[in-house]
């Protein structure tokens, strides 16, 4: 199998709020992974829908984020992720981007996200262990001042995950996100990628839909903006 690797040489500058720092280097030695978690750190299992199992077949896929406490056992109620906006980009074997989805919080919505948008998940006894959830509404999220802002210490008991629309996929193209986020406290957050057959409902582990990559986990650093780029390598099989 020939892999083609194509490097990120520049990240798109998005103007509206404070200078960010990229989120690489020195941070990645920070460990902000949640002690209890099934998640993996950094791995990507699919980059594009080309060896799908169900490969050939409608396929759409979606990015999703989540976040939660990293000690369940520290009641600081401060402790937050705000994403600014995000943008996911269709990514072609030239490394060529075409964005194909953006959400920016510009609309005030105190009540916060909505089921067909996120909820809070099960963590124990095993995260994800259904797909049974709860809202992730007002107070746990909130949707003002241009930013999505959720405080997982109000659902320490699970984790807090929300996705884009699903969006149509196509052979011989990767799916990237770009966001531009802040972290306050003991909360860890992490941004991740499924392909989804398409209109399919929820069928179980790996039924319906496979997980394309995750990013590396991320946390806190001085309080201050970040962006991040995921997939910045990217391998077409």
């Amino acid at each position: 199998m020939r892999f083609t690797l194509i490097l990120l040489l520049a990240s798109v500058l998005f103007s509206g709020c404070t200078a960010s720092r990229q989120a690489t280097g020195p941070e990645e030695e920070r460990n902000y992974i949640p002690p209890d978690t099934n998640v993996p750190n950094e791995e990507i299992p699919y980059p594009t829908i080309n060896n799908l199992p169900w490969a050939g077949q409608p396929t759409q896929v979606l990015i999703w984020a989540l976040c939660c406490a990293q000690d369940t056992a520290d009641c600081d109620t401060s402790a937050y992720v705000d994403v600014d906006w995000w943008q996911v980009f269709e990514v072609d074997a030239s490394g060529q981007e075409k964005l194909i989805y953006f959400q920016g919080y510009d609309s005030v919505r105190f009540e916060g996200l909505n089921e067909d948008e996120g909820g809070v998940f099960v963590r124990y006894p095993w995260w994800y262990e259904t797909d049974n959830h709860r809202n992730m509404d007002w107070p746990v999220s909130t949707i003002k001042d241009g930013c999505l802002r959720v405080k997982p210490m109000l659902a320490a008991d699970g984790i807090c995950h929300w996705w884009t629309p699903r969006l149509e996929a196509k052979r011989d193209r990767v799916y990237r996100v770009r966001v531009h986020f802040r972290i306050h406290g003991k909360a860890s957050f992490q941004l991740g990628s499924d392909y989804w057959k398409r209109n399919a409902q929820h069928g179980g582990d790996n039924v319906n839909n496979l997980r394309a990559w995750n990013s590396k986990w991320l946390g806190e650093e001085d309080g201050g903006w970040q962006e991040i780029t995921f997939p910045l390598y990217i391998f077409f099989p």
